[in-house]
């Protein structure tokens, strides 16, 4: 019994000369401690503030592309007899696609708007707004997706105005940057279209051949053979 006490006491004071040391180290460098700490929560508190302030401008971001694209559904013209369908006001977009570039330029949305302003521009018959629009978008994209319909946008401004050798070339830059995208054919189809144009059907038939051959699975090959067949190919 008495051995058991002399052991409890050794103990305790054991543990009394650690809660002493600890006191003693924590008491010569509590400035360390609490500016640690304090280095932790600010930290933590910048971190926290950034990705919701990162939510927050792509939120907004999200909420005025969507007022853009609103504007470029709306059908381009409206039917004779139907007053109340609404026009899309290319002014408009505009406006909205400069919101994004000053205010949004490190999200996805202004490149993507771009490439929609480039579209409205071409179905409107504005070839060289369009091309610059396309040729924008291009320059400011890093997702291939959006660099082939860029390009393939620009390519076809050049065809619509005459330009049909620069088309080609621009359709040749698609093909092969991009080889294994399943949008290729579509750029076949179109560069084939181009040396119809040009009445070079020899050409033309070796495209056809061309997309048959490497893209069997395609949907536009009926087309392809088709035109084989009516180009004697």
């Amino acid at each position: 019994m008495i051995r058991d006490k002399g052991k409890k006491v050794k103990h305790e004071d054991k543990l009394v000369a650690v809660t002493s040391r600890v006191v003693d180290f924590v008491s010569e460098h509590y400035k360390v401690f609490v500016f640690s700490i304090l280095g932790i929560v600010i930290i933590g508190g910048a971190v926290l503030w950034y990705y919701y302030h990162l939510h927050q401008v792509r939120l907004e971001a999200s909420k005025v592309y969507s007022e853009f694209v609103d504007e470029y559904i709306k059908p381009q013209k409206a039917p004779a007899d139907d007053k109340n369908t609404e026009v899309r006001d290319i002014a408009v977009m505009e406006s909205k696609c400069e919101e994004l570039r000053d205010k949004y330029g490190n999200t996805v949305y202004p490149t993507l708007a771009l490439y929609f302003l480039g579209q409205a521009y071409f179905e409107n018959g504005e070839y060289d707004k369009a091309l610059e629009r396309f040729e924008e978008c291009q320059k400011g994209s890093d997702n291939e997706l959006v660099s082939i319909v860029s390009l393939w946008g620009c390519a076809d401004c050049y065809r619509a105005s005459g330009d049909t050798q620069k088309a080609i070339e621009l359709y040749d830059t698609i093909l092969n940057k991009y080889s294994s995208n399943a949008l290729m054919p579509g750029v076949l189809m179109q560069k084939a279209k181009c040396y119809l144009e040009l009445k070079e059907s020899e050409k033309a038939i070796a495209v056809y051949r061309q997309l048959t051959i490497e893209y069997p699975q395609s949907a536009f090959v009926p087309d392809a053979k088709e035109m084989l067949t009516y180009l004697g190919g």
